[in-house]
C-alpha cells in the first residue's frame, strides 16, 4: 500500500486536502482487506495521517479479534493527537491481551487527566513487567506536565504513587522537584523522610521549604537534628518553614536555636520564630525575656507579634513592657494587623496576663 506524499510535494493547500482526503477514503476501505499485511499498513497509514476523519475507522479496530490490529489501532489513535482518543486508551488498558494494554499504558502519558494517573497507579501493581514498566514509562512522560501530575499523585492518597513522587525529587525542573516534596508531605509515609531529608540540601530554596514542611508534618522528632541546620539557610523562606516545622515538632533541643531566630536579619523570619516560641510547651518560660525586647523591634509586624505573643504566654514579667507600649505615643497606633493595632492587642495580652495571675492565685 503505498505511503502517504509530503504537502510539499503537491502545488496548494487544497491540493493537499483533495488527497488527503480521497487517500483516507482508500485506507479506510484497506481497513476491510482480507489481507493481514494491508490492513495493518492501512492502520499505520492512519495513525500518520493525523485526520481526524481517521477516529471512527480506528476505533472500530480497537474491537478486533486480532490482537496485533488492535495493538497497531492503539498505536495509530495515539498518533492522531485527538483529545477524544484518551476515553478509549484508557479502555484499551483493560484489554485482554497484554502487549496491547502494554502500549495503551505506554501512550496515555502524554495526556493529562486524572483518571490516567489512577489507571497509571493500578499498573504499577500489575504482575506482567513490560505492563509495569509502561506505566512507568508514562508517569516519566507526565514530567513535562509533572507540577500538575504530582499534585494529583498526592491527592490520590494511594500509596504506590509514593516512590514515583520520591523519583521525581531528582527531576532537573525546580519547580517539579519542589512540588514533589508537598506532595510527600500529603502521604506522611516513612519511606519519603529520607527522601526529603536529603531535599533540605536542594540547590533551589522552595524545594528546601518544601522539604522543611512536609517534615513538619510527618511528626517524627529524628528529622529536628536535620531541621536545625536549616535555621542557617541563605534564603528566608526556608528558614521561616523549618521554624514552622519545628513548632510543630516541638522538640526541646530546638528551644535555643529558635531563640536565636528573635535576631534574624528578616522580620518574616521574626514574626514567625515569635509565634512558634509562643505556642512552644516550656516550663521556664525562657523565651519571655527576648520576645519582651521584640517589642521595640524595628518591624511593626514584629511588634504586633511580640506584644500578641506575651499574652499568649501570660508570664507577669512581660506587664511593665507592656504597659510602657500602651502608654506610649509613636506608631503603635498607625498599624492594624486583624483590625487591631499594636497598643490594642498589647492592652488585650495585658487583661490575659492579670486575669491568668488571678485565676492562678484562687
Amino acid at each position: 500500500m503505498a505511503k502517504l506524499q509530503s504537502p510539499d510535494s503537491l502545488s496548494t493547500t487544497l491540493d493537499w486536502q483533495d488527497y488527503l482526503m480521497n487517500k483516507t477514503e482508500e485506507l479506510i476501505k484497506g481497513l476491510k482487506s482480507k489481507s493481514q499485511t494491508e490492513r495493518l499498513n492501512a492502520i499505520e497509514a492512519l495513525g500518520n495521517s493525523r485526520n481526524p476523519d481517521a477516529l471512527d475507522p480506528l476505533l472500530e479496530c480497537l474491537s478486533d479479534k486480532q490482537s496485533d490490529v488492535r495493538r497497531e489501532a492503539v498505536r495509530a489513535l495515539a498518533r492522531l493527537d485527538d483529545p477524544r482518543v484518551i476515553e478509549y486508551l484508557l479502555e484499551a488498558t483493560y484489554d485482554k491481551d497484554k502487549q496491547v494494554v502494554s502500549m495503551a499504558a505506554a501512550w496515555i502519558g502524554n495526556y493529562q487527566d486524572e483518571r490516567i494517573v489512577k489507571r497509571l497507579v493500578d499498573l504499577l501493581g500489575k504482575r506482567n513487567r513490560k505492563i509495569r514498566d509502561s506505566a512507568e514509562l508514562s508517569l516519566e512522560t507526565l514530567k513535562r506536565y509533572a507540577v500538575k501530575a504530582i499534585t494529583l499523585l498526592g491527592l490520590i492518597q494511594d500509596k504506590r504513587a509514593i516512590e514515583p513522587i520520591i523519583s521525581a525529587l531528582k527531576d532537573r525542573d525546580k519547580k517539579v522537584r519542589a512540588r514533589a516534596t508537598s506532595a510527600l508531605g500529603d502521604f506522611r509515609d516513612e519511606r519519603s523522610v529520607e527522601p526529603l531529608i536529603e531535599a533540605l540540601y536542594d540547590k533551589y530554596y522552595g524545594v528546601r521549604a518544601g522539604a522543611a514542611h512536609s517534615l513538619g508534618l510527618y511528626g517524627d522528632k529524628k528529622v529536628v537534628p536535620r531541621l536545625l541546620r536549616g535555621l542557617n539557610d541563605e534564603h528566608r523562606k526556608v528558614r521561616y518553614m523549618v521554624i514552622w516545622a519545628l513548632g510543630t515538632l516541638e522538640d526541646r533541643s530546638a528551644l535555643d536555636p529558635l531563640i536565636n531566630c528573635l535576631t534574624d536579619e528578616s522580620s518574616e523570619v521574626r514574626c514567625r520564630a515569635i509565634q512558634t516560641l509562643s505556642k512552644f510547651h516550656d516550663p521556664k518560660h525562657k523565651a519571655v525575656r527576648p520576645i519582651i525586647d521584640a517589642l521595640q523591634d524595628d518591624s511593626q509586624w514584629v511588634r504586633w507579634k511580640a506584644a500578641d505573643a506575651l499574652g499568649v504566654l501570660r508570664d507577669p514579667t512581660a506587664l511593665p513592657s507592656l504597659d510602657a507600649i500602651v502608654k506610649l505615643e509613636n506608631d503603635n497606633t498607625d498599624f492594624s494587623f486583624c483590625g487591631k493595632t499594636i497598643t490594642e492587642v498589647a492592652e488585650e495580652s495585658i487583661q490575659k496576663i492579670k486575669m491568668h495571675s488571678q485565676e492562678s492565685a484562687t
